[in-house]
């Protein structure tokens, strides 16, 4: 009997941990995005707006399983400098960003061109190149 009920529960655990990974790696936003540039006025710039904001160099944004996200700032030497972290979905062709760290949403048309993801429209938007999560980038200064 016992041998039966430990089957059973290994069953449901394999089925969920398969339908979860089905699941986080249908999503086309998974990975990390190097931010590579931007239009003149978007719905990001308010993002890491402050009086004692910390330089940064660069941006990157992770799209995770479960729909989690990190914002990630980097100095001039690939170090993070700071670190929001938030949810997301996708709804048809848009993807809302609702950020835990900071008071701020946003909802914004997404759509890629070839390993470029690109946030926004076509006069409001920025654009991020798909990046190697393995590049070296999670160590905190």
């Amino acid at each position: 009997m016992k041998k039966h009920l430990l089957l059973a529960l290994f069953a449901v655990i394999s089925l969920t941990t398969f339908a979860q990974r089905k699941e986080n790696a249908n999503s086309p936003l998974n990975g990390s995005w190097k931010y590579s540039r931007q239009s003149v006025k978007n719905d990001f710039q308010f993002v890491g707006k402050s009086k004692t904001a910390v330089q940064h160099a660069t941006e990157e944004l992770i799209f995770e399983g479960k729909n989690q996200f990190r914002h990630e700032f980097l100095d001039k030497d690939g170090f993070v400098v700071k670190v929001l972290k938030g949810k997301y979905s996708i709804q048809n062709d848009k993807v809302k960003i609702v950020y835990a760290d900071i008071k701020y949403e946003l909802t914004v048309d997404y759509f890629f061109i070839g390993d470029e993801l690109v946030l926004g429209n076509n006069f409001q938007h920025i654009i991020l190149s798909k990046q190697d999560l393995n590049a070296g980038n999670v160590a905190l200064k």
